[in-house]
C-alpha cells in the first residue's frame, strides 16, 4: 500500500512586523499507487496532461489525491462530465512554486443557467486535465497523483 502526506505551512508578517505561522497536515493512506509525472511545457503550449477516458490503459485512471507544482505560471483546466457528452471546465491559474492540491477527483457539473445555482448541479468526477503556458517561457509541471 502507498500513502500520500501533504504538510502546508503559512508564515506571514503583517505591516506592524508581527509574525504569524500556521501549519496543516493531510494524509491519504491505503492508496494503490503514487504516480510522479514531469511535464515540460514550451512557450504558449496547450496540452492534455491527463485524460484516461480517452487514453486506453492510462495509469492512473482516477485519483484520490493530486498535487501540481509549476516552475512558472500555468493555467489548469479540469474537464468534468467527459463521458456524458457535455463537458464543463473549471480553470485555475497555478503560480510559480505554489502547490495546488486536490484531496479527491470530485467536481460539480450540469449547472443551471443562472449563476446562483453553482452548487445545484451534479457531483461528478474530474475526467481530464489540460494545461496552458500563458506567457513566453518554458515551464516544468510536476504532477503527483495517488490512486
Amino acid at each position: 500500500m502507498s500513502s500520500f502526506k501533504v504538510t502546508t505551512t503559512i508564515e506571514t508578517i503583517n505591516s506592524f512586523g508581527v509574525p504569524k505561522k500556521q501549519s496543516w497536515t493531510a494524509s491519504k493512506t491505503s492508496l494503490t499507487d503514487i504516480e510522479w509525472t514531469n511535464v515540460q511545457m514550451t512557450s504558449g503550449a496547450i496540452k492534455f496532461v491527463w485524460q484516461p477516458t480517452v487514453w486506453a490503459d492510462f495509469r492512473p485512471s482516477a485519483f484520490a489525491v493530486l498535487t501540481m507544482v509549476a516552475s512558472g505560471n500555468l493555467d489548469v483546466e479540469m474537464g468534468v462530465n467527459f463521458g456524458a457528452g457535455t463537458v464543463e471546465y473549471n480553470t485555475v491559474r497555478l503560480t510559480k512554486n505554489v502547490p495546488f492540491t486536490l484531496g479527491a477527483d470530485d467536481a460539480w457539473a450540469n449547472h443551471a443557467a443562472t449563476t446562483d445555482a453553482a452548487f445545484g448541479g451534479t457531483l461528478d468526477i474530474i475526467d481530464s486535465l489540460r494545461v496552458a503556458e500563458p506567457s513566453v517561457g518554458a515551464v516544468n509541471l510536476l504532477m503527483i497523483m495517488g490512486t
